[in-house]
């Protein structure tokens, strides 16, 4: 039964979002390494505007951050209970979304 709602979930979802995971790793793992990646991304940016610089890029530095400490991005229409959000694009480090927002499928 379980099967049959994942299925159907994906096929009415349509569209696919990214989700970070790293093997063994819950939320609150998620949280401990978002969290200061996302400061570093938004510290760094800011520095090099400052600067008179071009935007070194939040997403780029936070993505780079989260591979450095283990994290794996994958793309998937539902996102599994190992499976977290984080920031997508540059405007959305002011507000980044709940780590399990999106369409969740949960065991």
């Amino acid at each position: 039964m379980k099967a049959t709602l994942f299925v159907l979930a994906v096929l009415l979802t349509g569209c696919t979002k990214y989700y970070w995971e790293s093997p063994g790793r819950d939320v609150t793992a998620f949280q401990a390494d978002s969290e200061p990646c996302i400061q570093e991304a938004i510290e760094k940016d800011r520095a090099n505007v400052a600067a008179g610089l071009e935007s070194a890029g939040r997403e780029k530095i936070y993505k780079r951050c989260m591979v450095n400490r283990g994290w794996k991005r994958t793309e998937t229409s539902v996102g599994l209970d190992h499976q977290f959000r984080g920031p997508e694009d540059d405007a959305a480090f002011d507000q980044p979304p709940s780590p399990t927002s999106g369409v969740r499928y949960w065991k």
